[in-house]
């Protein structure tokens, strides 16, 4: 199939635009065969329907779309945070059809971003302004506790406490609550505790004498 003529120009038709957006594929594939004893008709053996002829269904959609089908169902999800399978509401997570989909799998917390070029300038901007945020607690508590003049260790303290519970403590919910893996939140948590660092050393550095 995937070098017969005829599909390949479809392919061409597709990719080109020429017959428009392709959004969704619906087949229709079978045989007659009713022999029992036919390998096509013994689902044991690999046969039947869904095992002998729904992989071509499959690959022909694979291949007319030139991409996985996760991918490609998801392109117009428009941009958001997705639960899979979703309640609905308090009593949903109760219901015996909710909690089957939850005990069968899969369960899915996603965040689908718009669709566009990567580019980092609109969030290194938020990453900036949280930093200064951060920075403006830190400065609140160590001025609240610090008078002028206070020794650089003890404005680092201050500081650099304040500053972890911003970067670092919050990032801990990502695992406990929407089943993060433990290993890329401490990643988190350690970036933070480096940034806490930084931000401690620069009040210590720039505390004002008496």
């Amino acid at each position: 199939m995937r070098t017969h003529p005829q599909w390949l120009r479809a392919r061409e038709a597709i990719r080109s635009g020429q017959i428009g957006e392709l959004r969704a594929v619906s087949m229709l594939f079978s045989y007659f065969n009713r022999d029992p004893a036919d390998i096509r008709n013994l689902a044991e053996n690999g046969g039947g329907g869904l095992l002998d002829i729904g992989c071509y269904a499959i690959t022909l959609s694979r291949f007319a779309f030139g991409e996985e089908p996760v991918r490609a169902a998801l392109r117009n999800v428009p941009p958001g945070d997705y639960v899979i399978p979703h309640a609905g509401s308090m009593a949903g997570m109760k219901s015996p059809e909710f909690i089957e989909k939850m005990t069968k799998g899969p369960v899915v917390i996603m965040t689908v971003r718009p669709s566009g070029p990567p580019t980092m300038g609109k969030s290194l901007v938020q990453w900036f302004l949280y930093g200064v945020l951060v920075s403006v607690f830190a400065g609140y508590v160590a001025g609240r506790a610090l008078g002028p003049g206070a020794a650089y260790l003890d404005v680092f303290r201050f500081a650099g406490t304040t500053a972890f519970a911003g970067y670092g403590l919050a990032q801990l919910q990502g695992s406990i609550w929407w089943g993060r893996k433990w290993s890329a939140t401490l990643k988190g948590v350690f970036d933070a505790l480096v940034y806490a660092l930084l931000t401690a050393g620069v009040f210590g550095w720039r505390w004002p004498a008496m």
